[in-house]
């Protein structure tokens, strides 16, 4: 991997071809680092039938005439051999026999040399979008690893203060999914913005704007919470025909499940946390351990249920 002759970065890729007058191609490479676009060709300078005297000094390769002669040909490149920050590849003179002469074997050149101003732009506007994706809103940097630890340190902060595990699950992914989308969960500010900009319906941003402040309150800040104005909805109730069919189309372990809420009531948390100790196979009743503040209760379940469920693999008591 060639290294950028304008910060020496090796993070540095090829970038398709340039061609001459004489359809030569030369290879093109665009530095990631700091977006310079440069060629690894070798320069081609004129070389007329005009004999020169006093080479050996160095300030005559300068001129637009080199004498004729043999020139040591290098093909490796030596980034070191930039001086400046120029594309030569293709600033060649149609005049003159060419010869071609490797960088490294030159301490400058003599011609205005310069990339093209497309591709200069093009560099630059690369540079500048990934300069952006690795900024949050609100314009501060994020510590990746602060972020994680805090949220591990949310996540035992609602266990100490006895949060049920559903609901310490749905808060850690909601804190995770403000991250995600780019926000600075350690900035209010940066958080506003991010939950104004997603297109939720307002009692989905109040629930995230909860989520948010149960965060805050665990770090010891507060905030100003955004104005939001709930909207009451009257719940959706399938009718016994639509739970029929939802029990007969989908998979077993489902189907049951869906059964199981149908008869008893209960949530689905509820049925996927049941045990085996919950069910009374003999007095076909089921008990209910709730995982909100509701009470505990037990309800009958139909034959076809407890049938159903007996074909279910034990895994737990």
């Amino acid at each position: 991997m060639l290294s950028c002759p304008g910060c020496g970065s090796t993070k540095t890729w090829k970038d398709g071809l340039r061609y001459n007058h004489s359809g030569d191609p030369t290879q093109r490479w665009l530095c990631r680092s700091c977006g310079y676009r440069f060629s690894e060709s070798k320069v081609k300078v004129n070389v007329s039938s005009q004999s020169l005297e006093g080479l050996n000094s160095e300030s005559n390769l300068f001129d637009t005439n080199v004498a004729k002669g043999d020139f040591p040909i290098k093909q490796g490149f030596d980034p070191l051999s930039f001086q400046r920050r120029e594309d030569v590849a293709s600033h060649v003179s149609s005049r003159g026999t060419v010869a071609e002469k490797s960088l490294n074997t030159f301490g400058d050149y003599n011609r205005n040399r310069r990339v093209c101003a497309s591709e200069a732009k093009a560099a630059k506007n690369l540079v500048e979008v990934e300069t952006r994706q690795k900024q949050p809103a609100g314009g501060t940097e994020i510590d990746e690893a602060s972020v994680k630890g805090k949220i591990v340190e949310f996540l035992w902060y609602m266990k100490k203060e006895n949060y049920a595990e559903s609901t310490i699950q749905r808060y850690v992914k909601e804190i995770e999914r403000l991250a995600k989308r780019g926000a600075n969960i350690l900035d209010p500010e940066s958080v506003k913005e991010v939950i104004t900009k997603q297109e939720w319906c307002d009692n989905r941003k109040a629930q995230v704007y909860w989520v948010y402040d149960l965060f805050l309150r665990m770090l010891g800040k507060t905030w100003e919470m955004p104005r939001i104005r709930l909207q009451q909805k009257i719940g959706f109730c399938p009718t016994e025909k639509t739970l029929n069919q939802a029990i007969a189309g989908f998979g077993k372990k489902v189907s049951i499940m869906i059964q199981l809420i149908k008869e008893v009531g209960c949530r689905s948390s509820e049925a996927d946390h049941m045990k085996w100790s919950q069910i009374n196979f003999d007095t076909q009743k089921i008990t209910i351990i709730p995982e909100k503040s509701s009470n505990p209760r037990v309800e009958k379940v139909s034959k076809d249920l407890l049938g159903r469920i007996k074909t279910l693999p034990k895994i737990n008591e």
